[in-house]
């Protein structure tokens, strides 16, 4: 259980930048301690004792104000708390209660000033971290932690400030946080309002702005700050009190290179890095996105459309929900025929109107999770189950191979894939994917993010032995769930603070399956794809397991008593996927909804 533990505390920040010894040296100094769901972790002016590191679950703060509670922020996993008082050596000033049943590391006070010994560097990570978080004058905290985001399009700023001011518009809507809009540049370019303030670029210095910056930042959990200024050593002052920077390029060749010296420059001044910065493209000419990023140099972390309203809103609220820490992940596991149920999931999901902002999937989880993101509804996936059955690809003696390094040469497969799929990539899906495979030689995950959508499901579903494997460059693609077959650390690595995981195997074991045919004829007809299957699954049961402890939500379909190559069962499995999601649809609807 503590390697389990001491996986997940790599993958906090700043606990990332350490080694194994001094992760070993942090578990060695606390204690891990278990809180159910409502069970008080810490009261509003009690005396510090530890600081607190959330390894799973959700924890909710609040103070209380003329005897009533006011709830403060809902942490998620990997949030570090407590640190204020600690570091501050004053009393907590927010009660701490747990929201789910939850797993938190807890080193006591004495102990801490003995790691800040130990591992100096930790006490600039936890400055970082205190600097983020507020009080208010009054003495009451008003916020748990603020981000300051700041915008820029030196092209034009008239599309910045509308823009900027869509975007608060909407993150005041989905996340019900209190927001402050501060325009800066030689002129006002909207009519402002309460909530907003303008300040002219000639008139404010570097101190007298960093001191406005910190007052505001007492009393609003984000602000948006919009720069409209041309002269890039001004923009840069401004920036100094920024942590994400979101910069806005139109979508052709001269608009991109201006952009990417001048994100070059801000990179190189403000030593950033690649989460902090944000690219948007402006789609306004037909530009290949490859072509795009190779000329910023940079990820694109997102498209806008400025022609059609509906879809620049849907582009707005995905980068709220972003931004906000709202996402939530859907994560499809391996299991063969199983994934059918995945189908049934999806659709459940959908009906309870359960957003979900990015799919993670592996092996068949990876198909299902491509054919969702290009567009293709619950019951046309279904239409599809039944064309897999009528040609059965995957067994087909028509596509049998030399068995040298597969059974399958898997053509009927990708001739299906390129059917399905085409020429679709990444880029041209309706939200984020990420699809893992297994890479041969180096013996580790690929995640895949880029490319044609084909090619990475052909080589997520390379299961070992049966089809070839997928050669891509120097790499040798096998079955994603090798190594992930429920790969909800993609998503955790990713910063999703939400994620339902669907597991195919959890509930499922070759052991059980094999009980159910008790007769000695059913056993005799067992054949070599069912040992190589059962074997590896067994082995992938451990990595289920620890895989679990990362999700918010695991869902089980039960198809313990079905044969992972049982085709010819679609309805049913499709029933059993949403039969796993309405048993959990009221906990699933608390965690996605809980802001």
């Amino acid at each position: 259980m503590k390697n389990i533990l001491l996986k997940i505390l790599q993958d906090i920040w700043p606990f990332s930048e350490l080694s194994v010894s001094q992760l070993k040296l942090i578990f060695d100094l606390g204690v891990v301690r278990e809180y159910r769901k409502g069970e008080i972790i810490y009261h509003q002016n009690q005396d510090v004792t530890s600081l607190y590191i959330l390894l799973s679950g959700k924890v909710v703060t609040f103070s209380v104000v003329d005897g009533k509670e006011k709830q403060l922020e809902v942490l998620h996993r990997g949030k570090i708390f407590g640190i204020i008082s600690l570091m501050t050596g004053s009393t907590h000033s927010v009660t701490a209660k747990g929201l789910f049943d939850s797993l938190i590391l807890e080193i006591p006070h004495q102990n801490f000033k003995i790691l800040m010994e130990r591992i100096p560097i930790l006490a600039f990570y936890f400055s970082k971290i205190l600097a983020k978080r507020v009080k208010a004058r009054s003495g009451r905290k008003e916020v748990f932690e603020n981000k300051v985001i700041g915008f820029v399009c030196p092209e034009d700023f008239n599309l910045n400030t509308s823009f900027g001011n869509d975007f608060a518009k909407v993150f005041r809507e989905h996340t019900g946080r209190r927001i402050r809009v501060i325009e800066i540049g030689d002129r006002p370019f909207t009519t402002l309002r309460e909530d907003c303030s303008f300040f002219h670029s000639q008139e404010i210095d570097r101190r007298k702005w960093a001191l406005t910056i910190s007052e505001v930042m007492e009393r609003y959990s984000y602000v948006l700050l919009i720069i409209n200024i041309n002269d890039p050593h001004s923009i840069f002052r401004f920036l100094t009190q920024v942590d994400i920077i979101i910069f806005l390029a139109f979508r052709n060749a001269l608009s991109l290179k201006k952009a990417a010296l001048f994100i070059k420059k801000m990179m190189k001044i403000f030593k950033l890095k690649a989460e902090d910065l944000k690219v948007i493209v402006v789609d306004d000419r037909p530009l290949e996105f490859g072509e795009v990023k190779k000329i910023l140099g940079c990820d694109v972390f997102g498209t806008l459309s400025i022609g059609v309203r509906s879809v620049h809103r849907q582009s707005l609220i995905r980068f709220v929900r972003t931004l906000g820490n709202m996402q939530v992940g859907l994560v499809l596991g391996s299991g063969g025929a199983l994934g059918i149920s995945h189908i049934g999931v999806i659709e459940m999901l959908e009906e309870n109107n359960i957003p979900i902002d990015i799919v993670c999937g592996s092996s068949v989880g990876a198909l299902v999770a491509a054919l969702w993101v290009s567009g293709y509804t619950p019951s046309e996936m279904k239409d599809i189950a039944y064309r897999f059955k009528e040609k059965n690809p995957f067994f087909s003696l028509r596509d049998i191979n030399v068995p040298t390094r597969s059974i399958f040469k898997g053509k009927r497969f990708e001739k299906m894939l390129d059917e399905l799929f085409g020429e679709k990539t990444f880029q041209s899906v309706n939200r984020p994917l990420r699809i893992v495979s297994f890479e041969f030689w180096s013996k580790k995950e690929m995640i895949m993010k880029e490319g044609k959508l084909k090619d990475a499901v052909r080589a997520s579903c390379s299961f070992p032995g049966i089809f070839s494997p997928l050669i891509k460059g120097e790499y040798l693609l096998l079955d994603g769930g090798i190594l992930q077959p429920l790969p909800v650390s993609v998503l955790v690595h990713e910063g999703i603070p939400k994620i339902i995981a669907v597991s195919l195997s959890a509930a499922y074991s070759d052991a059980a399956y094999l009980q159910k045919k008790k007769s000695i004829f059913s056993r005799l007809r067992l054949n070599i794809l069912d040992f190589v299957f059962g074997s590896i699954e067994s082995m992938q049961a451990q990595l289920i397991k620890y895989s679990s402890l990362y999700a918010d939500e695991v869902l089980c379909p039960r198809v313990e008593d079905l044969n992972w190559m049982e085709v010819s069962n679609i309805n049913e499995l499709i029933q059993r996927g949403r039969n796993a999601v309405a048993e959990r649809i009221e906990s699933i609807k608390e965690i996605v909804f809980k802001k």
